[in-house]
């Protein structure tokens, strides 16, 4: 339809022919970017809906190509409308993947990128370049080397030893030394080791070794015995031990061993005081492992030598004194050094302790247990009673004599007692007297007599000698008549058998008696002097005076009334109970626990004179049942 400008109108037809033109294909979902780690799985990308072409049918669209930037970390290929991405194995990185795809003549692509990330892993395949070593090789010797593979790139890899014995060292950088000089002979030929090889992020491997340790064959002296079992590695006659003892090459057939004495001794290590100059103190042994050594001995100074001069080692090498010693005064322990050499002047020295002992110089004192002079009669039994020894150092014992005597010979006897104590000293010699008798009877001696009071008197007599045989009885006899036919036998008690003894008797007043001593053996009785006694009268003192019949009670004029009885006691009806000495003129001392001792007498009692205090008492009267008396020296009664 033309319209013009006044609004007029034609319509014209056309014909118009549009020609088919084909468009590309083109992408219809865009493939996305992508971010794994390393050594994850293969990648499956379907592909179907990816490219579309409006011109043709879709399921025209053909895939021609897949390709990777790097095919060294992913690479690709098309199965079944899959795309599928191969991950290389501990690659990682970054890798630009292009899919091709062609529709009706025409390509079209579409690219996405793939960033893959490290991922670490632990080393593998650790091994060790060589497991044997040689004896006798230096400390640090090179063994082998140990590796191991780490597929990560740039890596760092360290080397250590677990549980390291010391024998071995293992380097960071995988080296396996020797830490130690290995002896086959000696060692174990066999050792095992646990080596770990550890990367940077701490990931390791380990692995367990065996090292083999190899003999080399050593014989020195090429004598066919392998120089650990060859006590003599060079030959020389001298073994290995000797000469590294001496300082000497056990490895030089031309050294000199020789050894210093290796022991030395003394036998013995006190000697006695008072010994004589040249007194042999000990013997001195000296050892040395060399053969046919000669070895010689003198005393050095050094430590220990302080009392050298006091000694001499003689020819024969024994150790004799050089003064002589006295416990008292020298010292008790005494130090010397020796030295013993060989015949090469290799020497060995020792200090050696002398102690000085003191000797028993005290003799032992022996004592007689008993009588010094024992008196027997033929046939008698003896008893020995022996002696006793006492030692300052032996202590003490009992002691038997020394010889014998014959009992059924009269006569008289020694025997002899000693001691000798351990140290060798002769006690004193002490002796008995054995005097041995044919028996008779005593020789008994009459003695004085002493008159005890009126009518009591001490007759004494006197053994001289018991007749050789036991004295069984001895006496006072007494009797009126002369002959002492009839006798009264008076015994003495106890043993005296020699010597004084007494008795006692009462005889009756005004009286003439005879008396003399008896002693009696088993031989018989003999008697000694007779002696005459004639007896006082009777004098009676006033109280006896006034005894008549049986009755306790008396009357006495100036008195008064009283009771006597036994031992002097008296019992007054006004005094009460006195003890009463009276004089034969009618006067008396009383004591009482009141007054002590009184006196009085016919015309002055009722005066009392009181003896303690010299003054007089006045007796007055009996009041309620006590005596009552008038003091003038306190002028008062009581």
């Amino acid at each position: 339809t033309i319209t013009d400008d006044l609004g007029g109108t034609t319509i014209q037809n056309i014909s118009l022919t549009i020609s088919a033109v084909d468009d590309a294909p083109f992408i219809l979902n865009q493939l996305p970017d992508l971010n794994i780690t390393e050594d994850s799985n293969d990648l499956q990308i379907p592909i179907i809906n990816i490219f579309s072409d409006t011109d043709n049918d879709d399921n025209d669209i053909s895939f021609i190509e897949s390709n990777s930037s790097a095919p060294d970390i992913a690479r690709t290929t098309i199965v079944d409308n899959y795309l599928i991405v191969s991950l290389q194995p501990n690659k990682y990185g970054y890798s630009t993947i292009t899919l091709k795809a062609q529709s009706g003549g025409k390509e079209i692509q579409d690219s996405f990128s793939v960033t893959i990330e490290a991922v670490n892993d632990a080393p593998t395949n650790i091994t060790l370049s060589n497991s044997n070593i040689s004896e006798n090789q230096p400390v640090g010797t090179s063994i082998g080397q140990i590796n191991a593979d780490d597929v990560d790139f740039n890596s760092s890899l360290s080397f250590s030893l677990v549980n390291p014995t010391g024998l071995f060292s293992l380097s960071s950088t995988g080296m396996l030394s020797t830490n130690s000089l290995f002896d086959f002979e000696t060692n174990s030929s066999n050792y095992s080791i646990l080596a770990r090889a550890i990367d940077e992020h701490g990931l390791y491997v380990e692995s367990t070794f065996s090292i083999t340790l190899e003999n080399v064959l050593e014989d020195f002296d090429n004598d066919g015995i392998e120089d650990h079992y060859d006590s003599d590695d060079d030959n020389d006659g001298f073994s290995d031990s000797a000469e590294i003892a001496y300082g000497s090459d056990p490895r030089n057939n031309q050294s000199i061993a020789n050894i210093a004495p290796q022991h030395l001794e003394i036998n013995a290590s006190s000697i006695q005081e008072n010994q004589a100059v040249g007194s042999l103190v000990c013997s001195i042994l000296g050892i040395d492992s060399d053969q046919n050594s000669t070895l010689t001995y003198s005393l050095v100074n050094g430590q220990g030598s302080e009392h050298n001069n006091l000694f001499f080692i003689d020819l024969n090498q024994t150790l004799r004194t050089n003064t002589i010693f006295d416990f008292e005064t020298n010292s008790t322990v005494m130090s010397i050094r020796i030295k013993v050499s060989d015949q090469f002047n290799a020497v060995l020295e020792k200090s050696f302790e002398i102690s000085l002992t003191d000797i028993d110089e005290i003799a032992p004192v022996v004592s007689l247990h008993g009588e010094n002079e024992i008196s027997l009669f033929v046939g008698q039994t003896y008893v020995e009673q022996g002696a006793s020894w006492l030692d300052n150092y032996d202590g003490t014992g009992q002691l038997e004599p020394d010889n014998q005597f014959d009992q059924t010979q009269p006569g008289d006897y020694q025997l002899y007692y000693q001691y000798t104590d351990k140290a060798g000293n002769l006690s004193n010699i002490v002796t008995r007297v054995i005097k041995v008798r044919i028996p008779n009877i005593p020789i008994v001696q009459t003695l004085s007599f002493e008159k005890l009071d009126q009518i009591n008197f001490r007759f004494s007599g006197k053994v001289i000698g018991n007749g050789g045989a036991p004295i069984l009885e001895k006496g006072i006899l007494i009797s009126k008549n002369f002959d002492l036919n009839t006798p009264i036998r008076i015994p003495v008690i106890g043993n005296t058998p020699i010597g004084d003894f007494s008795s006692t008797a009462k005889l009756n007043f005004d009286t003439q008696y005879y008396y003399c001593a008896y002693a009696k053996n088993r031989m018989g009785e003999n008697r000694g002097s007779i002696q005459k006694i004639i007896t006082e009268k009777e004098v009676l003192n006033w109280i006896e005076q006034l005894q008549n019949g049986e009755s306790r009670w008396l009357n006495s004029p100036w008195f008064g009334d009283f009771a006597h009885y036994e031992h002097g006691w008296i019992y007054h009806i006004d005094l009460g109970w006195l003890f009463a000495h009276p004089s034969e003129d009618n006067d008396i001392w009383l004591w009482s626990k009141e007054h002590s001792w009184v006196w009085t007498s016919q015309g002055v009692y009722p005066y009392l004179f009181k003896h303690s205090s010299t003054n007089w008492l006045y007796f007055l009267k009996k009041e309620n049942g006590q005596a009552r008396y008038y003091d003038f020296n306190t002028e008062s009664v009581h």
